[in-house]
């Protein structure tokens, strides 16, 4: 295969579907009355685990400093979407939780890509569409990213004891 195979980069390939999909959950949060959000804001609820995490946890799966997503942070429990309880673990640290609120937003963005990958699945076909997940899967997978679901599905699931 040619570098330049007809043209397109992989990495336009891969922006301009996420690009298309993150203006729909952009717009759905604006619909669903959560269109404070600035859009640095609204992606820190991607980086939280369901149970929560340490900013600095935080900051590193977003690839930003520990300053940087402390002053997110901070203004999103200004605006009632996230919290900081103690961490039972370590008493000096905190732990940033999704408040009522919070879990919105993932419910909301989760609503919105359900949507847009029906509309895909119907332009692509069953088939492809199903084909196109299982090779982002597997490079996931090749990438060393342990996806485990969309954070508003797996925080339904049951937790082991």
């Amino acid at each position: 295969m040619d570098d330049m195979g007809d043209g397109f980069l992989i990495g336009s390939l891969l922006g301009a579907p996420y690009e298309a999909l993150a203006t729909r959950v952009y717009a759905r949060l604006e619909d669903e009355g959560l269109g404070e959000l600035r859009r640095a804001q609204a992606e820190v609820f991607r980086y939280i685990p369901p149970e929560g995490g340490r900013v600095t946890d935080v900051a590193a799966a977003a690839g930003v400093s520990k300053q940087a997503m402390a002053y997110t942070i901070d203004s999103l429990i200004e605006m009632g979407y996230l919290s900081r309880v103690p961490d039972p673990n370590d008493r000096r640290a905190q732990i940033i939780r999704r408040t009522e609120r919070g879990w919105e937003v993932n419910r909301a963005a989760r609503r919105a890509v359900q949507e847009v990958q029906r509309e895909w699945t119907a332009a692509l076909g069953p088939e492809r569409m199903e084909h196109l997940l299982d090779l982002l899967r597997d490079l996931g997978e090749h990438l060393g990213i342990a996806y485990q679901g969309s954070i508003s599905e797996v925080s339904t699931r049951e937790q082991p004891v």
